[in-house]
């Protein structure tokens, strides 16, 4: 059943997020609606959000289900304000995964 509203289920990834944890949920959303957005902010978090993506891929090939990911960019909003010069968007890693 897909998502109300036809939205799309959007994980965002840390550093510290757990990698089976969010294989599975991946894996999961995919089946239940088709397609999922995956957004990293910074190369450890992207890394383990790679890895998430390439471990429910590898859950769904035994159910002859193959996951694609696009890979693309998003301005987010920065929500540090620890330094004055800090600018006020940044860059994050947006993987869109569909079945």
């Amino acid at each position: 059943m897909p998502s109300p509203q036809g939205k799309i289920q959007e994980f965002r990834v840390a550093a510290w997020t757990e990698v089976q944890g969010l294989a599975d949920a991946i894996a999961a959303a995919t089946i239940q609606d088709g397609t999922v957005h995956v957004q990293a902010i910074g190369d450890k978090a992207t890394y383990r959000a790679i890895k998430a993506i390439a471990i429910a891929r590898g859950r769904g090939a035994v159910s002859a289900r193959n996951l694609v990911m696009w890979p693309g960019f998003r301005d987010v909003p920065n929500d540090d304000k620890r330094y004055e010069d800090a600018a006020d968007r940044i860059t994050a890693m947006l993987l869109v995964v569909t079945l």
